[in-house]
């Protein structure tokens, strides 16, 4: 992801959605803050744009190791959000396949399919408020991860 300032406005971005959905629940907050940093570690030992520690790397594997499973949200909604988890990693891959292609449709979707994780957010706003709550908070979190693609190039 970009520059350190892109970066930085996209962790306060990040953090303004996460507080959003998790509804007040601090369980689910703290669920979604973890799951975000592993994604973000993940993505950077992907791409390789930016460098990772071994610090991190530890973090972010006590996270799926141990972190999440002993998170009193994670633990009681397990089984709603680990197919998610499922086809996000899946959908990512998928996305990095196509990032490369040399077919210009297919990077436009490498791009829109990478984000394919924020539909975690749509959940855990499920989860921790309803039906009325997720489709409060739908349109603000996919709004807030609009990007300009030009060409099909990311």
């Amino acid at each position: 992801m970009g520059t350190l300032e892109e970066r930085k406005a996209n962790d306060i971005m990040v953090d303004e959605v996460i507080t959003l959905c998790s509804n007040g629940n601090k369980d689910a907050e703290k669920y979604l803050i973890d799951f975000a940093y592993v994604c973000r570690v993940f993505d950077d030992l992907i791409d390789k744009d930016h460098p990772v520690s071994d610090k991190q790397i530890c973090k972010a594997f006590f996270i799926l190791m141990a972190g999440l499973w002993l998170n009193p949200f994670f633990a009681r909604n397990s089984r709603l959000l680990i197919p998610v988890h499922v086809m996000s990693v899946n959908t990512f891959m998928d996305s990095n396949v196509w990032a490369d292609d040399d077919n210009k449709l297919k990077r436009l979707y490498a791009h829109v399919i990478k984000d394919f994780v924020d539909e975690l957010l749509g959940m855990v706003a499920f989860l921790t408020g309803g039906y009325t709550h997720m489709r409060k908070v739908s349109l603000k979190v996919r709004e807030s991860f609009l990007e300009e693609v030009e060409d099909g190039i990311m």
